[in-house]
C-alpha cells in the first residue's frame, strides 16, 4: 500500500532489485535444504522459527510482486481509498491461495514423514530445484534484463 500512496511511482530498478532478491532468497532456501535435511531433534528455542522464516519469505516474495500490481492497480482505481481495499482483498486472495498451493506441495512430504530416506530425497530435490531456479533468476534478472548495467549507472 505504500506504494499506491506514493502514486504507483516505482523505478524499474527498485522493482527488479527487488525480484533479484527473491532469486537470492530461493539460493538461500536450496542451499538450506541441501544441507540441512529433516533435522532429527528440534529444540524448544525452533519451535517458532518455521513461523518466522515463512513470514520473511512472503515479505519478501510480496515485496517483489508488488511492482506489477500497484502499477495494474493504480490503471484502474479512482483513489488512494479504492486501490487500497483492492490491495487488501488481493492480498487475502494471495494468502489463502499460496497457502493451499504449498499445502498441496507439502503432501509427499507428511505421506513420508516416517520414511526418513525418502523424505530427505525429497527435500533434498526440493532444495536442489530452488537452488538452481535462483541461479537461474539471478541470472536472467542481472544479466539478461540488465539488472547490473543499472546498479554500474
Amino acid at each position: 500500500m505504500l506504494f499506491i500512496w506514493m502514486k504507483g511511482e516505482i523505478p524499474v530498478s527498485l522493482s527488479m532489485t527487488l525480484e533479484f532478491g527473491v532469486g537470492i532468497m530461493l539460493v538461500m532456501l536450496g542451499a538450506r535444504s541441501l544441507f540441512k535435511a529433516c533435522p532429527d531433534i528440534t529444540s524448544d528455542k525452533d519451535r517458532f522459527r518455521p513461523f518466522l522464516v515463512s513470514a520473511l519469505i512472503g515479505f519478501v516474495h510480496g515485496l517483489a510482486g508488488s511492482a506489477a500490481m500497484v502499477i495494474l492497480t493504480m490503471s484502474t482505481v479512482t483513489g488512494i481509498g479504492e486501490g487500497s481495499i483492492y490491495i487488501i482483498i488481493f492480498g487475502a486472495g494471495t494468502i489463502i491461495g499460496m497457502l493451499c498451493f504449498t499445502t498441496i506441495l507439502g503432501i509427499p512430504f507428511a505421506l513420508n514423514g516416517k520414511d526418513i530416506v525418502l523424505n530427505r530425497i525429497f527435500i533434498k530435490l526440493a532444495g536442489a530445484i530452488s537452488f538452481a531456479f535462483g541461479l537461474y533468476y539471478i541470472y536472467k534478472l542481472g544479466v539478461t534484463e540488465g539488472l547490473f548495467a543499472l546498479w554500474a549507472n
